[in-house]
């Protein structure tokens, strides 16, 4: 399926592809809009976004809401999230 999706963005036509998936996001998409509440929070190439944010994120669910923590590595978040488990033990 992603292939057939690549072709034929390649050939011009344009989609609107919804996911959670990360590598679904690098794979097909050239321009990422991040939606939150029904409402469009951030529009950019992976790319701008990365470098605006972070290559790490963390998120958390609050009741019915989200909590995002960004970190400029995935070893920074990962690391974050190490402290996190060793002070819940």
């Amino acid at each position: 399926m992603w292939e057939i999706i690549r072709d034929l963005n390649k050939q011009g036509m344009k989609m609107l592809l919804t996911t959670h998936y990360m590598d679904e996001v690098e794979y097909l998409c050239d321009r990422i809009g991040i939606i939150d509440g029904g409402k469009l929070i951030q529009l950019g190439t992976l790319a701008q976004l990365r470098q605006q944010h972070g290559q790490g994120l963390v998120m958390k669910k609050i009741g019915v809401r989200w909590k995002y923590k960004f970190f400029p590595t995935l070893e920074e978040a990962n690391l974050y999230l190490d402290c996190k488990m060793i002070k819940m033990e």
